[in-house]
């Protein structure tokens, strides 16, 4: 493990009687874009009342999170000998930030596992909208973490020092869909173009501002006891390609007219990019789900989690979108 500020961080976090003076959140991994949402919502709205441990795989992530007040630890849960102490002192709750490889599914349930054998009650993990239908590649990667949460539920942990939890495994999933964020990489075909082209026909696609994600899991984490076994769906709204390109008309003041793209333009797109191909067949086919009526009308849980309705696209688009347009 590692840290800049390792024992300083050691001697604040204990009181004379040796017991935390507020509990730890792990945040596994703190450099990916959901973790690092998640950091700034705690941050933001709860630095009285948690520590941040972010979990980096590598050294090489260090400086995305170094100048922030967060102790950092070095763990890869493909290697054991980096276990030890990621889960020291007072920990109930902690993020998995479900990775883009193809074996994500084994990597969550075996993270799953590490929090229970090391008494965290509250393993928070995040899934994609309509995870159980099981229609996309997606959707069965997830369904499959989903399932494997499901069945630990309510079973024994670990008891630790201090611990204020109910020594049984109570994850926590939260399904959460494309964010509006991936939509920056359409941007300069806006402004150059005046044309916003993807593969939504007259289909509806839900979509999310990714630090709504980050407030969510922050809300959880400083709460968890009332969220343990849940499964929420956090979005933001459903929008047309129709509805998307308005948006931006009125956001830039010039007319954005909606492009149509074929599946496999976008697949094509896609690896273009360099999108591994899994992923690249995994996405267009997810896309394909809620374009053809699936996953439709599922009501967001952001607010009963966090008091405060989730962001608008239309306020994602002029707060942090603009500025490329």
């Amino acid at each position: 493990s590692i840290s800049s500020e390792r024992e300083s961080h050691k001697a604040a976090t204990m009181n004379p009687a040796n017991k935390p003076e507020r509990p730890t959140v792990v945040i596994f991994t703190g450099n990916s874009n959901t973790g690092m949402a998640a950091i700034q919502a705690l941050l933001k709205y709860y630095q009285d009342k948690v520590f941040i441990r972010a979990v980096v795989r590598s050294k090489k992530n260090i400086p995305k999170l170094k100048d922030l007040p967060v102790e950092i630890f070095e763990c890869d849960l493909n290697r054991p000998q980096l276990h030890d102490g990621l889960f020291k002192g007072q920990v109930n709750a902690a993020y998995f930030a479900t990775p883009q490889t193809e074996d994500r599914a084994a990597l969550t349930n075996k993270f799953i596992d590490l929090c229970a054998a090391n008494g965290v009650d509250y393993p928070v993990v995040l899934s994609v909208t309509a995870a159980e239908a099981k229609k996309s590649l997606f959707q069965k990667q997830m369904s499959e973490i989903e399932e494997y949460a499901k069945a630990k539920t309510g079973s024994p942990i670990k008891a630790q020092a201090w611990d204020t939890g109910k020594n049984v495994l109570m994850p926590i999933v939260l399904r959460a869909p494309a964010f509006y964020q991936n939509l920056l990489g359409s941007a300069a075909e806006i402004k150059e173009k005046g044309t916003f082209t993807y593969p939504l026909q007259l289909g509806y696609l839900p979509h999310v501002d990714i630090d709504d994600i980050g407030r969510a899991i922050a809300a959880i984490l400083v709460n968890p006891n009332a969220h343990g076994g849940k499964t929420y769906n956090i979005i933001g709204e459903y929008s047309a390609g129709n509805q998307l390109a308005s948006i931006f008309s009125r956001t830039t003041g010039k007319n954005v007219r909606y492009n149509e793209m074929s599946k496999e333009a976008f697949l094509a797109l896609l690896k273009g990019f360099g999108v591994p191909d899994w992923q690249a067949n995994g996405l267009v086919d997810h896309v394909a789900f809620f374009v053809e009526g699936g996953g439709q009308g599922i009501a967001s849980d952001f607010k009963a989690i966090t008091g405060e309705e989730p962001t608008k696209f239309s306020q994602f688009v002029k707060d942090k979108m603009k500025p490329y347009l």
